[in-house]
């Protein structure tokens, strides 16, 4: 019976190491393919990546674009304050002056074409244009 005991002892050792040695395979297998996939994964995010500094040089460069046309913009209407105000602009302003039963001032020929434009909307306002 002890004998008997002994090899149903030495059987069950037998397959649990070979069960040990499938799961040990298992394993190996395992961590291969989460190699794997720690691998696609950080391919992945390098991609990922490329294309989100790309798109922010782009940003960049179309912000860059934007602040130059705005400093020509603002550099456009700095030169309008201090430029005089065109022959339209005055007679434009004689007409609106006349309609509305005023009589233009005498600073009138001096103003900016930035000024002349500002009287020029106060005066369509005032006429309901």
């Amino acid at each position: 019976m002890v004998y008997k005991t002994l090899v149903i002892v030495k059987m069950d050792i037998k397959i649990i190491k070979d069960k040990l040695e499938i799961l040990k395979y298992d394993v190996e297998f395992l961590a291969e393919r989460l190699d794997k996939l720690v691998d696609e994964i950080n391919k992945a995010v390098n991609e990922s990546s490329k294309v989100i500094f790309e798109q922010i040089r782009i940003t960049k460069q179309e912000l860059d674009e934007i602040l130059k046309n705005i400093s020509r913009m603002e550099a456009e209407e700095e030169n309008k304050v201090f430029e005089k105000a065109t022959e339209n602009q005055i007679r434009y302003l004689k007409i609106l002056y006349n309609k509305l039963g005023m009589t233009p001032p005498p600073d009138l020929e001096q103003i900016s074409k930035a000024e002349a434009k500002q009287r020029i909307d106060e005066l369509k306002r005032k006429l309901g244009w």
